[in-house]
């Protein structure tokens, strides 16, 4: 998509969910921003929909008479792709099925799922397939049907949330994280705070509150090296008297994403001198507690494969792993192919050609001028599948799975 071409989309987008109803969710989206905590806000609810933060940008450079083509961010980029998605895929949807969308794409908890469920349609769009879309009034049934030449076969999308099954919760740990950087921040201290939990990390004020404490007690002890035991767990800190050294947040949080455990939440908070970070404070968050989210995708696959389904045709089931940018690595050995694969014995799934998974979007630019979106994808093949032709097809090419090799 060019660049020209956004403002555009972006419009009809507004348009297909409705003028009035766009302007009070961003008013509603307005005012929470106004009440929250500034890392709550930022890395929180600026993300928790997928177009409140970008139709913002938009409507605020369109107040102001500015160009939005010259004054494009990622956020923006991105609405405009998703845009487009829409406008064209709108056009074939049986009118029910056309505003059954427009009222769960407003919607902050679901919209993450139902935008998921229009990027695998346009996939298959792109490759020449006709996608369609079953009426809603025909009982439970499959996203949609993938039409190919000489094949056919039922989509299930599935978002698996973030916090789905986690003992520690991503609005939980950023509430924490402002609380415990803003005591750090106020005693003069940067570096990295790790904490390990004998237990999930609870939402009330009052074990927040406590365990913030515990840590600034440990601190104030003067213990600002090392690992220490405490009441809540284990903890680990690194920390230094601010320097004001400006640092390089990409390379710190490349450092974070490959030091952190897979089930450990993490960030990185810096202040700003003259425009460029410093002074950044590392948090990270686990729990000795095992999290359940691979028996909880277990129960969802099952789930979608016996109800969704209808069985007389092959399915394919597409779960997007909310909060994961990098699959690497579970290709062989993982708990998630041994998941799949005890599904794949059950003979009441032998209908389900495969099982694919899908990272969160990842941005690569290429040559210097263009930049491209895309999803690591990651699909095991069900060999008893019954649908013999389902075994070979390509779901997905190579240009989608090339980041294995």
């Amino acid at each position: 998509m060019y660049h020209s071409e956004i403002k555009s989309f972006v419009n009809k987008l507004i348009t297909f969910l409705g003028t009035a109803e766009v302007k009070r969710c961003l008013e509603k989206y307005d005012a929470s921003l106004q009440s929250a905590g500034p890392f709550f806000r930022e890395y929180y609810l600026k993300t928790r929909h997928p177009w409140w933060a970008g139709l913002s940008e938009y409507n605020n450079l369109e107040k102001k008479g500015m160009s939005v083509r010259k004054h494009l961010t990622e956020g923006l980029k991105r609405l405009g792709g998703d845009a487009k998605k829409i406008a064209i895929l709108q056009k074939k949807m049986p009118e029910a099925v056309k505003n059954k969308y427009k009222k769960d794409l407003l919607d902050d908890d679901s919209a993450y799922a139902y935008l998921f469920e229009l990027n695998m349609a346009w996939h298959f769009v792109l490759r020449g397939y006709d996608v369609i879309w079953p009426e809603i009034h025909t009982g439970r049934h499959s996203e949609f049907i993938v039409k190919a030449p000489d094949f056919e076969f039922e989509v299930e999308c599935k978002r698996v949330k973030a916090d789905s099954a986690r003992r520690i919760r991503r609005r939980d740990f950023y509430r924490f994280a402002e609380k415990i950087v803003q005591k750090i921040t106020a005693r003069d201290y940067c570096g990295s705070t790790d904490i390990v939990l004998k237990e999930r990390l609870h939402s009330n004020e009052q074990y927040v509150n406590e365990l913030v404490n515990e840590v600034l007690r440990v601190i104030d002890a003067g213990n600002i090296n090392g690992h220490f035991e405490f009441s809540f767990g284990r903890l680990t800190l690194d920390l230094a008297r601010n320097d004001d050294f400006v640092v390089d947040l990409g390379e710190k949080f490349e450092n974070l994403r490959k030091r952190r455990a897979p089930h450990a939440l993490g960030g990185i908070f810096a202040k700003a001198k003259n425009g460029a970070p410093v002074n950044p404070i590392e948090i990270t968050l686990s729990s000795l507690k095992a999290d359940d989210y691979v028996k909880n995708l277990r129960n969802t696959i099952s789930e979608a494969a016996k109800n969704q389904l209808s069985g007389k045709i092959p399915g394919l089931i597409i779960c997007f792993l909310e909060g994961f940018d990098d699959l690497r690595g579970l290709e062989k050995g993982s708990a998630l192919q041994d998941m799949c694969h005890s599904l794949f014995l059950k003979e009441g799934l032998s209908h389900v050609a495969a099982i694919c998974y899908s990272s969160e979007s990842n941005i690569v630019k290429r040559a210097g001028v263009d930049e491209r979106h895309f999803n690591q994808a990651l699909t095991f093949r069900n060999p008893n599948c019954k649908y013999e032709k389902a075994k070979a097809f390509p779901f997905f090419d190579k240009e989608d799975l090339k980041w294995l090799t």
